[in-house]
């Protein structure tokens, strides 16, 4: 719970520093950068149009059983004791269940967990929009032995 907290205060307090340099293209990871998906409310959301404010952005699934709901009560909880500065984080729920997580599969859910929604913006895409085939194979070597993307005992 602290290190969530201590996570959103460090990107709260980040919002008031100067702007890091310019990265060339060069320089840039592999994988990142802006993105488009379907929200909720089955509208475009872009990452770009956020640019300049903290976001907590968290990788799940609604037929997760324990652990994404615990995160997401976290997250909120640390919302909630960082105050009226919490409305400047824009909060992702980005689903890796691409498959059963539509539009409105994702709004009943939040509703479902009772989800502020001017804080959760739910999203989900195609596949390849949500975990690019670069990014799952640095996360493939990165993980070494195992594929860790989206294995979960009940799929």
């Amino acid at each position: 719970m602290r290190i969530v907290l201590t996570f959103v205060l460090a990107l709260l307090s980040a919002c008031q520093r100067a702007p890091a340099p310019a990265m060339s293209e060069a320089d840039r990871p592999g994988f990142g950068g802006d993105f488009t998906l379907t929200t909720q409310d089955n509208q475009p959301f872009h990452l770009a149009d956020v640019r300049g404010r903290p976001v907590v952005l968290f990788f799940g699934y609604t037929s997760c059983p324990d652990m994404c709901p615990m995160t997401m009560s976290r997250i909120s909880g640390a919302l909630r004791r960082v105050g009226g500065r919490a409305s400047e984080v824009v909060t992702l729920f980005v689903s890796v269940d691409t498959k059963r997580d539509t539009p409105a599969v994702l709004k009943k859910h939040g509703q479902k967990l009772g989800s502020d929604p001017r804080i959760w913006t739910f999203l989900t895409g195609k596949r390849d929009d949500i975990v690019p085939p670069r990014a799952a194979e640095a996360l493939w070597n990165a993980a070494g032995r195992q594929k860790i993307l989206t294995r979960h005992r009940h799929q």
